[in-house]
């Protein structure tokens, strides 16, 4: 192991290599998990560890899906929580990337995200085609306008 300051968890192979260290040329310095950080400590952990066993399986969706739901049920049964079944994956494997009204030529309106940003959209008729085309009659291509107007989130 290389000598330095150290935030690791003790997993079984760090422990294997502190005991082959010489214990009167190192000083090892262990603490216990602190009960308000296990959470964040664990979890942390067991994220790495997910990240490295579906590197694993790269390029198997359904077998990643597959593995994800069987650690979320074996969660679900070992602190007895139903709850924990409104996170198990859809086996689509699909990632949802909005949600907007539907808006009709000329309407303006405004929305919020979670995060308190508010967007403008706007949608116009404009008089030529968006896309390249060597049609020269073509209907109006609508314009759909989005900005951000304003983000009310902190930073502290």
């Amino acid at each position: 192991m290389n000598q330095g300051i150290y935030e690791e968890l003790i997993t079984q192979l760090v422990s294997k290599n502190l005991n082959k260290l010489d214990k009167d040329k190192f000083y090892l310095k262990k603490t216990i998990i602190d009960k308000e950080e296990a959470s964040n400590v664990l979890s942390k952990h067991l994220a790495q560890t997910l990240k490295h066993a579906f590197q694993l399986v790269k390029g198997k969706t359904e077998l990643q899906i597959e593995i994800a739901n069987k650690i979320i049920r074996l969660l679900k049964d070992e602190l007895n929580k139903q709850e924990f079944d409104d996170d198990l994956v859809n086996v689509e494997g699909e990632i949802l990337k909005a949600v907007f009204f539907v808006v009709k030529k000329g309407m303006n309106f405004f929305f919020s995200t979670p995060a308190k940003t508010f967007f403008s959209l706007s949608v116009y008729t404009t008089p030529f085609p968006l896309l390249n085309s060597s049609s020269v009659k073509k209907p109006a291509t609508p314009l759909v306008i989005f900005s951000t107007i304003r983000s009310s989130t902190k930073h502290s």
